[in-house]
């Protein structure tokens, strides 16, 4: 489709734009977790060859291992959102509660990244007190 104002196109035109675009983030999606699988087969080489002493890889850098992203169906504000409710929580009230409602991370900041949600969307949540949230109605 040849680039043109959108006032212009037709809704057939739209609706092909569309489609192709699906089709090329499909694609990409695929490449994508072909390349994870190949990443996490060349992670367990290495877990492998792992010998106690010999320190960092011959190339310098440090070792890295890496159980891959937690990937979750929701965003961690709305999981903060569905389990804060209407009732003030304190913040290690509110990390427990997020991972209740299936929100996963392998963060080991995993309460600061909690903290810092709460803090940005202040639409969204109100301070009660010193590290105590509630959400706004």
């Amino acid at each position: 489709m040849a680039r043109r104002s959108l006032e212009k196109a037709s809704t057939q035109d739209l609706k092909a734009e569309l489609r192709r675009r699906v089709r090329g983030r499909d694609r990409l999606l695929k490449k994508r977790d072909q390349l994870i699988d190949q990443v996490e087969a060349i992670d367990a080489q290495i877990d492998a060859l792992d010998v106690e002493g010999l320190g960092t890889p011959s190339n310098g850098q440090a070792a890295h291992r890496s159980g891959g992203r937690a990937r979750n169906s929701m965003s961690l504000v709305e999981a903060v959102q569905q389990a804060l409710g209407d009732k003030p929580m304190a913040i290690p009230e509110i990390v427990e509660a997020v991972r209740g409602v299936g929100y996963t991370s392998n963060s080991p900041n995993f309460a600061n990244m909690v903290s810092q949600a709460l803090s940005r969307e202040k639409k969204l949540f109100k301070r009660v007190d010193r590290g105590v949230y509630t959400a706004k109605a």
